[in-house]
């Protein structure tokens, strides 16, 4: 991704609109600007998000995520089966539980 001027262009105009954004949010939907920003933003983040090189880097950092989250949890399970393992997204992958007991109920979001 470093390699590649347009994909670095992309990410410098979306961070310069970012922080646009961070100036208007502090007003709110009273600052003049702010329905405009708020599109811009996200064309912005839009256009960077359908680059082919940022959406691969994106596939390849969700790869690698999901081998760490694996690994801590073989770590962690080889220590005891008690012991809770942070999983990126696994409310999403696993259904996750409704009720913020943890999992200790054996409820299900729906």
């Amino acid at each position: 991704m470093d390699n590649d001027p347009q994909a670095q262009t992309l990410i410098a105009r979306f961070n310069k609109m970012k922080e646009k954004y961070e100036e208007v949010e502090r007003f709110g939907r009273y600052h003049p600007d702010y329905s405009t920003i708020m599109k811009e933003v996200r064309v912005s983040k839009r256009e960077m998000d359908m680059h082919e090189t940022i959406a691969a880097y994106k596939i390849k950092e969700t790869e690698l995520q999901s081998f760490l989250d694996e690994i801590s949890q073989i770590v962690a399970y080889s220590v005891s089966d008690k012991i809770m393992v942070p999983m990126d997204g696994a409310l999403f992958k696993d259904g996750g539980c409704g009720c913020g007991s943890g999992g200790g109920c054996g409820c299900q979001a729906s």
